[in-house]
């Protein structure tokens, strides 16, 4: 009996090791240093198959690598920090970073506060954090709460705009996401009053898809409208070739489409 204990013993261990790649998972009974980290007694630290620092949970609020962490603290391979709820609202590298934003819970038809992670490259730079108030960034001003993202090169990748704003000589709109390429050219925006783009004219709320060139890539009409003598309806989306022509079209989805995308979805 007591042998088949231990062996059962053994096949879970290596089960837990082979196949969620998790080599350990305690809770420390003393404050103890990992991986260049003291952790204090009470957290829940968890290592993968290889001894690598994967997670911790920490019992209060800890610095960890120049960042205020309060939970859900991962880890990449090297030991450096790859994402975490943050125990205040703080700035990283000239970013003012979000501990919690609010939220609107559609269901119970009231608001409430959601604390948000922020995510690292490896290199430490700063990848993705809400914001903790409205902020100018690269030129551009973006509101409190929104996602922001960032290339590795720390150049803008994505947010949403804190008010209407002329960019690359075209006006977006207020609250709508901008995404942009490393190079810093515009990729995508929502236009926030009827504009003539390239010879052509679109209406207020339309979304734009650019080229890094800055030609025009595509657009998502807001509503119906005539473009190169050709009429297209509202909420189709036109695709354009880099020289200027139209490639194609999508059409949106019919209610019926909807209602069996809703009830019967494919995989």
């Amino acid at each position: 009996m007591l042998r088949k204990i231990i062996l059962m013993g053994i096949i879970v261990i290596f089960v837990n090791i082979f196949t969620n790649g998790i080599y350990a998972d305690e809770t420390l009974k003393v404050d103890k240093t990992i991986c260049g980290t003291t952790f204090p007694k009470g957290s829940r630290v968890v290592l993968d198959k290889f001894g690598n620092l994967q997670f911790v949970s920490l019992p209060q609020p800890q610095e960890i690598q120049g960042i205020k962490c309060k939970s859900g603290i991962n880890f990449y391979k090297s030991g450096k920090l790859q994402s975490t709820v943050l125990a205040e609202d703080q700035e990283i590298q000239g970013i003012k970073c979000a501990k919690k934003v609010e939220i609107f819970i559609k269901d119970e038809d009231k608001k409430a506060f959601s604390e948000t992670q922020i995510f690292l490259y490896e290199s430490g730079k700063l990848r993705k954090a809400r914001l903790a108030e409205d902020q100018e960034i690269q030129g551009m001003k973006f509101a409190r709460g929104c996602l922001l993202e960032l290339y590795e090169s720390g150049k803008l990748r994505r947010a949403a705009l804190a008010e209407d704003q002329e960019i690359q000589g075209m006006k977006f709109a207020r609250g709508g996401v901008i995404k942009l390429y490393e190079s810093g050219k515009l990729r995508k925006a929502r236009l926030a009053e009827d504009q003539e783009i390239q010879g052509m004219k679109f209406a207020r709320g339309c979304l734009l898809e650019l080229y890094e060139s800055g030609k025009l890539q595509g657009a998502k009409l807001r509503r119906r409208q005539r473009i190169n003598k050709k009429t297209y309806g509202k909420n189709y989306h036109i695709k354009f070739n880099e020289d200027g022509n139209i490639s194609g079209y999508t059409k949106p989805p019919s209610s019926i489409e909807k209602w069996g995308a809703r009830f019967f979805p494919w995989p």
